[in-house]
């Protein structure tokens, strides 16, 4: 079978998947969740399968200290477009009808608006326009049906909520203490939001925009990611050696914290949430972690100081931001091994995928 990073885009046939729209919905009891094809003859051919599928997707990493976006074609492990951006480009967020991507720029208080079919910046949204203002912003999320964006402000204390169709500021929303990172539950009610300062995740309701609660999860939270189809969030500790699990149809935490490694920033479930995975920006290294088990199972290096980690729609690759190398590592989850080292631009940080 010839190698699947070796055949152009495209060329590669396309593999069936979810919508957008039901990625993150969750299923009835009894649900069978796996997706199946079969090829021309009717017959179905794992391996065959597996090669159809294998379009790995498009990463988009912000890199820091370039003031600028790299799109990484993630099956030929090449970096197909720089895109320039705002001061100090933090976090990226893809809407999910891939239609676009959005980059807080940390510096400037401002956030970018790529076209993912031209990696063009289509659009720079002042986040202090008006009556709102806006600080540091870092995390971003994208609501379900893609029509309003969420921006963490750190340096402010609030979340910007940005209408992705007017390209403008139309809410704030007041926190008790400085975000990082925002997860949005799979029914698209409310979020989840890092608090670093105090150790603990806001609950955020979207419906009236209000934060609503919050649960201590340790200290310094970093990264969050939702598990799809299960009320599971997974929070990594920038100041412990630990990953903290959330219930999030109750807002409660674990009682005992998940061991990785030092200095953990961000966390991604692969699409059926059944492994984790940690980078630790301390150790250079990435945890998986076994979500039935909620234990670590492996430690896979990579490159120097890594940050973002995303996994792709499909699950075959993971990919690792490398700020002090300036690199992206691609993993093959199925081996859990490095498979390629892509240059980026300087400091990369936060990921993304479509």
């Amino acid at each position: 079978m010839p190698n699947p990073a070796d055949i152009p885009p495209e060329e590669r046939p396309s593999c069936f998947r979810v919508s957008p729209e039901e990625e993150c919905i969750p299923k009835g009891p009894g649900t069978d969740e796996t997706i199946k094809t079969v090829d021309d003859e009717g017959a179905e051919d794992t391996e065959l399968q597996r090669f159809k599928c294998f379009d790995l997707g498009i990463a988009y990493v912000a890199n820091f200290g370039g003031d600028s976006v790299s799109a990484v074609d993630v099956a030929r492990t090449d970096e197909i477009a720089r895109i320039p951006v705002g001061t100090g480009p933090y976090a990226v967020a893809a809407s999910p009808d891939k239609r676009f991507v959005y980059v807080s720029n940390f510096v400037d208080n401002t956030l970018s608006v790529i076209r993912t079919l031209s990696n063009t910046v289509i659009a720079t949204i002042n986040l202090n326009a008006g009556p709102f203002t806006s600080s540091g912003p870092e995390g971003v999320a994208v609501s379900h049906d893609s029509r309003f964006v969420y921006v963490a402000n750190y340096l402010s204390a609030n979340i910007s909520v940005v209408d992705a169709h007017q390209l403008t500021v139309v809410a704030e929303i007041p926190l008790t203490s400085w975000p990082t990172a925002i997860g949005i539950t799979p029914d698209g009610n409310a979020a989840y939001v890092t608090l670093w300062d105090k150790g603990v995740v806001a609950i955020v309701d979207l419906n009236t925009n209000l934060q609503v609660g919050t649960v201590a999860v340790g200290v310094a939270p970093e990264g969050i990611d939702m598990a799809c189809h299960k009320p599971l969030a997974y929070v990594a500790l920038q100041g412990a050696p630990h990953v903290r699990a959330v219930n999030t149809d109750v807002g409660m935490a674990a009682v005992t914290p998940i061991a990785v490694g030092t200095s953990s920033t961000g966390v991604s479930f692969n699409p059926n949430a059944t492994l984790a995975y940690v980078t630790n920006k301390g150790s250079d290294t990435v945890s998986v972690i076994d979500v039935f088990r909620h234990a670590k199972i492996l430690t896979i290096p990579v490159g120097d100081g890594p940050v973002g980690v995303k996994v792709t729609k499909n699950g075959f690759a993971v990919v690792v931001a490398n700020q002090d190398s300036s690199t992206v590592s691609i993993i093959d989850a199925r081996t859990s091994n490095v498979t390629a080292t892509v240059p980026v631009g300087s400091g990369p940080v936060y990921v993304d995928i479509i």
